[in-house]
């Protein structure tokens, strides 16, 4: 298995990891060959050749491609067709190479991982939500309040934040383990300040739409006007035309 972590969208990834593969099948073919001819082994002419036996099998190579940038969710080519120009009557005799992918902003629940990878996704899935982010270190208070120290660094790297990590430090049984959920804690605070302020502003514009409806609906019955004459007439904010048009 072939891990590759891409912090940036490598719009050569395809091509990269063929020719990774590719070399790597040619290493143990050579190492293979170097090995039997130093046992001694006999080759026929078309072995020789090819310096390689009939019967030799070597070990798959998986490549594993980890997309973490925050910035944008993956949009480069993820197989060797999306690179060609290539014409659809074609595609049977040109062998197609298919990535490995994962990209965190493609999906929602990360229970399927049983290692520290869920953390590192998971955090990076709302790492610019502060609001989601204190969801989910509530909710899994489990899983992040005993990461390994080189989970807790990647994270903290990653998400670009600098902790002392001394102080998120707890001993166990199974020995020192990091609780991100100490290191985020002012995220919940100002989740919950957030949550609070959306709230708020939620409350505002619902009263402010409310009023407006009152007055328009009076403006109507009283010059006897359509809507989208009262509403020019008071000069209704766009962002609240759609909503006033369906309660009237």
């Amino acid at each position: 298995m072939v891990l590759e972590n891409q912090s940036y969208v490598d719009y050569r990834m395809v091509l990269r990891t063929m020719k990774t593969e590719a070399i790597g099948y040619e290493k143990q073919q050579m190492e293979a060959y170097r090995r039997r001819k130093k046992e001694g082994s006999r080759f026929d002419c078309h072995e020789y050749l090819s310096r390689m036996k009939r019967e030799e099998k070597f070990i798959p190579i998986i490549t594993l491609v980890l997309y973490l940038g925050r910035d944008r969710a993956w949009d480069g080519a993820r197989s060797l067709y999306e690179l060609l120009e290539i014409e659809e009557e074609l595609k049977p005799y040109v062998n197609d190479y298919k990535l490995n992918l994962y990209d965190y902003h493609e999906h929602k629940d990360f229970s399927v991982f049983r290692t520290e990878n869920r953390a590192l996704f998971e955090a990076l899935s709302c790492a610019n939500d502060k609001k989601r982010m204190a969801e989910v270190l509530t909710k899994h208070q489990s899983v992040y309040s005993q990461l390994d120290e080189e989970s807790i660094k990647a994270i903290l790297g990653i998400m670009g934040e600098r902790i002392e990590l001394a102080r998120i430090k707890e001993t166990t049984e199974k020995g020192a383990v990091y609780n991100m959920c100490k290191a985020f804690g002012d995220y919940k605070e100002e989740g919950r300040e957030e949550g609070r302020r959306e709230g708020e502003r939620e409350g505002r514009k619902k009263g402010e739409i409310e009023a407006l409806q009152r007055s328009l609906e009076n403006m109507m019955k009283n010059l006897n006007i359509s809507l989208e004459r009262a509403m020019k007439l008071l000069e209704i904010p766009v962002e609240y035309q759609e909503k006033l048009r369906s309660l009237i």
